[in-house]
């Protein structure tokens, strides 16, 4: 069965603030691993939502006359009763999936930018230093890394990190 598949922006930059730092986020590898979701996930059906889980990722979805990935999430964060529920979830019966690669492609190279600003205040690299969060997985000034709470356990090693260790 042939499914085409369109991704949101929001779906997009919610794969690159999980998506490991030392692979390279491009069109053609979003593309592989939004298939592989697909192809070997567990769907289960909410209404007009559909999610497509694996062991890493889900996929919040909606079929209309194509499938529209909405967001992603971290299926470890979801909790017990997400993963009982996995259990009547159904395997996936797509196998040919299509992307509009070009759309991707486009909106990789916007999300890419996303290294170069902060997520909370918007200050840009020139102005200040940004790293990525190791707590939330998004690009955050020196400023705001404390807003949010920085000096957590997963942040020693940040160069923002205010407590010595």
């Amino acid at each position: 069965m042939l499914l085409r598949v369109e991704v949101t922006k929001h779906a997009l930059e919610r794969l690159f603030e999980r998506f490991p730092k030392h692979k390279k986020f491009d069109a053609r590898t979003v593309a592989n691993i939004f298939e592989s979701i697909i192809k070997n996930g567990i769907v289960l059906r909410f209404g007009d939502e559909i999610r497509i889980s694996t062991s890493n990722y889900t996929l919040c979805c909606v079929l209309e006359d194509k499938l529209v990935i909405k967001t992603v999430l971290k299926t470890k964060e979801l909790g017990k009763d997400y993963k009982r529920l996995l259990r009547k979830g159904k395997r996936s019966e797509w196998n040919n999936v299509v992307f509009d690669m070009k759309k991707l492609e486009r909106l990789c190279k916007r999300v890419e930018k996303l290294k170069e600003l902060c997520k909370i205040c918007g200050i840009s690299k020139e102005q200040t230093a940004i790293n990525r969060c190791k707590v939330y997985g998004f690009f955050v000034c020196s400023f705001c890394c404390i807003s949010i709470g920085g000096g957590w356990e997963k942040c020693a090693g940040c160069e923002f990190d205010p407590i010595p260790r």
